[in-house]
């Protein structure tokens, strides 16, 4: 894997740029990597730049793999090829005033040895599941750390370890007989420092180490010695975390001393912890984000004279379809199943407007015609290709590939930074908002949308005329229904992750209610399907981009 100087890629673009443009981004990368230096000795988090290049995250080799270069270059292959979403990946090298860095996708959050506060038991929980996950695809593609430490470790709602085990094989690699390994000590299990011998174990003694660590939010002295470790791991370290005082659920605490038993044959497994974290998820975890982390995240753009307001979601998990709350269910809401969304993604607060439409577009098949009205009359055809024409304008990459014709096979373009539809199950998550409710916001329509029996009028109102949901999400329920991405299809029986839906079928889900329906169709988990070509008065649209 060659690398490449960071200052030389920059260099390149310095005729498109310009002079000015080209030194100020210089000086803001510079910048950034030396203040993220003083932050952390290995992880350089570049912030987000105006090239693709500098989006991201550099990650410094350390010293001792440069002096192994041809042992190390190895390594790196393997860790490129690793594929998992806990697991940070790189795309490539690069080298700026001297030094080489990893260069990979963006680091979210903190390394564990800076994390300021300390862990709840929430967060603790789901810290663990997501760690312990790693470690076992570790383990069974016959590897481990053999060398944890926070340092490697970043957590931000989700971890991202920068480890395979590289430190670990170069003490073996390096070894000379009768010396000691020349190890990561820190968090070693007793029987390491009794045999020297290494086992997937001392991972899991590690990871509940750190992980009872970042729950008091310090980190324990275990001396500065290999005997003064050894000494601290055998005798000294904290029998007991006191869940009482910290508001620690007892089976937490238990977890966490069956990972760190000094006793290996009675260390808790890694299948033993999952199987209690999963019955502690179900009473301690909210799957979905605070309303609060979610209104602080708005985005405004202007697009002329017309606005387009987005809320950030986060990833996340649900169970999508069953039974409202009141136990009314249709045969279209079953299975309930999980769902389980990896990427967070941008959503329009309203369906697009009549105002937006015009200005993207060039004209308004609305029939009930006024600005601040959602577009209606629009087919699944229309939406797509609003989407196509709106990210040209903001300078985005269109998401749909749309031949020619009347009915076009619409295809989605992988891994585009354009403006979308939503899926259905990004569509029913971001309504509910981290509720089980009948509708989007509460059980009480009238308060929440524009419906038959409240409207004063034929046809749809203004946006924003009701209650959002706890996401500040409007017109969820009601108003006018709102076209998918995906073709209609029964729900599975089975858990899934980041379904996209079938864009082969003629007919498309629609969701959400509208003017002229009752309180039954503005339901949260009510399915409906369209064909795709059809443009009603009550249908229209709202718009996603996935971050």
């Amino acid at each position: 894997m060659k690398s490449k100087s960071l200052q030389a890629e920059l260099d390149e673009y310095k005729e498109v740029l310009g002079v000015d443009l080209y030194t100020r981004l210089c000086r803001r990368i510079n910048g950034n990597i030396v203040q993220e230096k003083r932050q952390s000795d290995s992880v350089l988090a570049v912030q987000d730049g105006v090239l693709p290049y500098v989006k991201g995250s550099l990650v410094e080799i350390p010293q001792n793999m440069l002096d192994n270069w041809d042992w190390y270059q190895d390594q790196l292959q393997t860790w490129h090829l690793l594929e998992h979403p806990y697991l940070w990946s790189f795309d490539g090298l690069v080298e700026f005033e001297g030094k080489r860095y990893l260069r990979g996708e963006r680091l979210q959050g903190t390394p564990l040895s800076l994390y300021s506060t300390a862990f709840k038991a929430s967060e603790a929980i789901v810290f663990l599941e997501q760690s312990l996950s790693y470690l076992e695809f570790l383990h069974h593609s016959g590897m481990m750390i053999g060398g944890m430490c926070p340092e490697r470790i970043f957590w931000s709602e989700k971890v991202q370890f920068l480890d395979i085990g590289s430190q670990y094989l170069l003490a073996l690699h390096n070894h000379m007989p009768g010396m000691p390994l020349n190890l990561e000590w820190e968090y070693q299990p007793p029987e390491v420092f009794m045999t020297a011998q290494v086992s997937a174990s001392a991972d899991i003694y590690a990871l509940g180490l750190i992980t009872w660590e970042a729950i008091l939010g310090k980190r324990f002295h275990k001396g500065d010695s290999l005997g003064e470790m050894m000494q601290w791991h055998q005798h000294f370290y904290p029998k007991k975390l006191h869940g009482d005082k910290l508001n620690i659920p007892e089976a937490l605490s238990s977890l966490l001393e069956g990972l760190c038993n000094k006793n290996i044959e009675y260390r808790t497994t890694i299948s033993e912890a999952l199987a209690i974290i999963t019955d502690l998820k179900r009473e301690y975890v909210r799957d979905q984000p605070a309303p609060a982390t979610i209104l602080a995240s708005k985005v405004c753009m202007e697009v002329q004279h017309a606005t387009l307001e987005m809320v950030r979601i986060p990833s996340g998990s649900y169970i999508r379809g069953g039974a409202d709350p009141d136990g009314f269910v249709d045969s279209d809401d079953l299975p309930a199943h999980s769902v389980t969304l990896r990427s967070s993604f941008l959503i329009s607060t309203t369906p697009v407007t009549q105002e937006l439409y015009e200005v993207v577009v060039g004209q308004n098949p609305s029939k009930y015609k006024k600005g601040s009205r959602p577009v209606e009359t629009i087919s699944w055809y229309d939406a797509c290709l609003f989407c196509n024409l709106l990210s040209m304008r903001q300078g985005l990459q269109p998401h749909y590939r749309i031949p020619s014709g009347d009915a076009p096979q619409i295809e989605a373009i992988a891994d585009s930074s354009g403006f979308r539809l939503p899926t259905e199950a990004e569509w029913e998550y971001a309504a509910r908002a981290g509720r089980d409710a009948k509708y989007a916001g509460g059980d009480d329509l009238d308060v929440l949308g524009h419906y038959e029996v409240n409207r004063r009028y034929f046809g749809p109102i203004a946006v924003c005329s009701y209650q959002p949901n706890d996401w500040g999400i409007y017109d969820m329920s009601g108003n006018v229904l709102e076209w998918c991405w995906d073709g209609y299809d029964e729900y599975p029986d089975k858990p899934v992750v980041d379904p996209d839906g079938s864009s082969d079928e003629d007919y498309k889900i629609v969701r959400g209610g509208s003017w002229n329906r009752g309180q039954a169709e503005a339901r949260i988990r009510k399915r409906k399907w369209m064909h795709a070509a059809s443009d009603v008065d009550y249908l229209g649209f709202r718009i996603v981009r996935t971050v």
